[in-house]
C-alpha cells in the first residue's frame, strides 16, 4: 500500500519537474535567442544540453509509467532506475560541467537578462526565475537517492525489487556527488583562467591554452616536509598553486616535457601518491586522495616521462619517520656505508694519522665492529625497560664503603639483623647500578610508584597489623577521604540548617494558635 503511494509520488514529481523545464524553454530561452542580448557562444553556453535533460525525463518518466501496468508484486521500480542510470549520468555529467560558463554568462549580462525576463512575464527579480529554471536539473537529480530509500523503506523484504532499488539508490547517490564535483572543479577552472591569482610571474596564465586536470594535492618534499597544493595542468606546463582564504597564489611552475613520473608503489607508504623529478628541481612526491584521482594525473604526463613503481631505498624507509629521526639515520649508517663503498686496502691506505682524525678512526672502527659482530637470537627477545637509579655512582661507592666499617666495627651477634638489612641495600643497590652508564649519569628521577610507606591496617577491624602501599595510592586514598568528610560536612550542614527552619516554624505556630498570659511569656523552642 504505502509503496505504491511513493511510487505515485515519484512519478507525480517527475512529471512536475519535466513540466516546468518545458515551461522555461520555449517561453525564455528561445525568445531570447531571437533577441540580441546574447551571442551565439554565450547562448549555447547558457543553454547547454537542456534539452537533452528533457529528453531524460521522458524516458524516465515513460519507463515508471510502463512500470505501472504491472502487479504490485512484479513492480521493478529500481530495476528502471538501474537501466536508465547510465544515461542519465551521461548527461547530467555535460551539463554539470557546463553550468559554471552559463552562471558566468548571466553575471555578465544579469541586468539586461533580468529585465528580459520580467518583460516575458517572469515575477521580478526575473533574473531568479532564470537561475533557478537553469539549476533544476541538478536540484532534482539530488532528489532520486532520497525517493529510492523511501520506496526501499516500504519494500518487503521477499520483493523482486528490493535489491534493484537498494543499488539504485546507492548510484544515484554517487552520480549527484560526481556531478557536483566537477561542477565545482569547473568553477575553480573559470576562477583561474580569469586570472585571480596572487603574485603570478610571467605571461597570462591564458597563453598556457586550456586547463587540461587540476586538482587539491599534498606535496611531501625530499625532507619530508608537507604542503597543501593545487596543481593545474596545461598541454605543456604545469602549475603548482596554493589555496589560502578563498584565493591563489602563485608557487611556482614546471614544463611537462623536462620531468621523469614514477608512480609510488603503496609499500612505501603512500598507496595513491607519484614522484617528480627532474634534472632542474628537487624530486618530490605528490599524495591523491583517491585512486581516480592518482590515475587522473598519470594521464595528464606524456606516456614516456613515466617510469614503473620500483621502490627505491630512501622512498622505503623515510615516509615512515619523521625529519629529526631520518637524519639521525643518515648520520649512523654514514661510516658504515662509506667503508662498504671503498675497498679495504684504498680505505686503510686514505686515513690520516693526524690528532684531527683520531675521533673518525675511533667511529670507523667501532662500524666496523657493529657490521662483523654477530647478534644471536637472544638479543631480539623483550626485556623490560631501564630506569634511572635514584642514587649516582659516587653514592653508592660512599655507601658502600660506609657499609664495610659498620661491619668491621659491629661484630657482635645483637648486630646481626643490621648486617643483614645493610647486605641487602648493597646487593640492591648492584642490581640497579647494571645499566649502561649513559642512563645511570642521568638526573634521578622518582618513581612514586616504587616508594613505599606503611600505614595501619584500619580496614582488618583491629587496626594493628600494618598494610604496605606505595606513595601515589596513599595520595589518591587521603583524597578520597577528604571528598568523603567535606560530603558528610556539607550533609550535616544541610540538616541543621532544615532542623534550624523547622523549629522556628513550630514556634511561630505555637505563638499564633496558644493565649499569651499576663507576666507569663512563652519561651522561645531555640532555648
Amino acid at each position: 500500500m504505502y509503496r505504491g503511494i511513493v511510487f505515485q509520488d515519484i512519478v507525480d514529481t517527475e512529471n512536475n519537474h519535466l513540466s516546468e523545464l518545458q515551461i522555461l524553454i520555449p517561453n525564455y530561452l528561445i525568445p531570447l535567442k531571437e533577441s540580441d542580448i546574447l551571442n551565439d557562444m554565450e547562448y549555447s553556453y547558457l543553454v547547454n544540453n537542456l534539452e537533452e535533460v528533457c529528453n531524460s525525463s521522458r524516458v524516465l518518466l515513460r519507463m515508471l509509467e510502463d512500470v505501472k501496468s504491472f502487479p504490485s508484486e512484479a513492480q521493478r521500480i529500481g530495476g528502471e532506475f538501474m537501466r536508465v542510470s547510465v544515461y542519465m549520468k551521461n548527461i547530467h555529467l555535460n551539463y554539470s560541467s557546463g553550468h559554471p560558463k552559463a552562471a558566468a554568462v548571466i553575471e555578465k549580462h544579469k541586468d539586461s537578462l533580468g529585465k528580459f525576463m520580467e518583460e516575458h512575464g517572469a515575477s521580478p527579480p526575473g533574473i531568479l526565475t532564470l537561475t533557478t529554471g537553469l539549476s533544476k536539473p541538478f536540484r532534482r537529480l539530488e532528489k532520486y537517492p532520497a525517493l529510492l530509500l523511501e520506496l526501499l523503506r516500504h519494500t518487503p523484504e521477499h520483493h523482486v525489487d528490493r535489491g534493484d532499488t537498494q543499488r539504485a539508490a546507492s548510484l544515484y547517490r554517487d552520480i549527484a556527488s560526481t556531478c557536483a564535483a566537477i561542477r565545482k572543479q569547473r568553477e575553480t577552472e573559470l576562477e583561474i583562467m580569469a586570472g585571480n591569482i596572487k603574485g603570478w610571474e610571467g605571461e597570462p596564465i591564458q597563453m598556457l591554452g586550456n586547463i587540461l586536470h587540476l586538482g587539491s594535492v599534498i606535496i611531501l618534499s625530499d625532507d619530508q616536509q608537507r604542503s597543501s597544493r593545487f596543481l593545474v595542468a596545461f598541454p605543456e606546463t604545469l602549475v603548482i598553486l596554493s589555496a589560502k582564504m578563498g584565493s591563489f597564489t602563485y608557487e611556482g611552475r614546471l614544463p611537462l616535457s623536462g620531468l621523469i613520473v614514477r608512480k609510488m608503489d603503496p609499500s612505501e607508504g603512500h598507496p595513491f601518491a607519484f614522484e617528480i623529478s627532474s634534472n632542474l628541481i628537487q624530486r618530490f612526491a605528490v599524495i591523491c586522495s583517491s585512486a581516480d584521482s592518482l590515475n587522473q594525473w598519470l594521464n595528464v604526463f606524456p606516456s614516456s616521462a613515466i617510469r614503473n613503481s620500483t621502490a627505491s631505498p630512501r622512498h622505503a624507509t623515510l615516509p615512515r619517520s619523521s625529519p629529526s629521526h631520518s637524519s639521525q639515520m643518515r648520520t649512523s649508517i654514514s661510516p658504515v656505508s662509506s667503508l662498504q663503498v671503498l675497498p679495504t686496502g684504498q680505505a686503510h691506505s686514505s686515513r690520516s694519522t693526524s690528532p684531527e682524525d683520531k675521533p673518525n678512526n675511533r667511529i670507523a672502527a667501532a662500524a666496523r665492529q657493529v657490521t662483523k659482530k654477530v647478534w644471536p637470537n637472544w638479543n631480539l627477545r623483550p626485556h623490560p625497560p631501564m630506569r634511572a637509579s635514584l642514587t649516582t655512582q659516587n653514592e653508592v661507592k660512599l655507601r658502600r664503603s660506609n657499609s664495610c666499617k659498620k661491619d668491621k666495627d659491629h661484630e657482635s651477634e645483637g648486630d646481626l639483623p643490621v648486617r643483614q638489612m645493610l647486605d641487602a641495600l648493597n646487593s640492591y643497590d648492584r642490581l640497579r647500578n647494571t645499566i649502561p652508564s649513559a642512563t645511570a649519569s642521568a638526573p634521578p628521577r622518582l618513581n612514586f610508584e616504587e616508594d613505599k610507606i606503611f600505614i595501619d591496617g584500619l580496614e582488618d577491624g583491629d587496626g594493628t597489623e600494618p598494610k604496605e602501599k606505595s606513595l601515589v595510592d596513599t595520595v589518591y586514598m587521603l583524597k578520597d577521604q577528604v571528598l568523603e568528610l567535606k560530603e558528610e560536612v556539607s550533609s550535616l550542614n544541610k540538616a541543621l540548617s532544615e532542623e534550624i527552619k523547622a523549629r522556628k516554624r513550630l514556634e511561630s505556630l505555637v505563638r499564633a494558635h496558644l493565649p499569651i498570659q499576663e507576666n507569663h511569656i512563652l519561651p522561645s523552642l531555640d532555648g
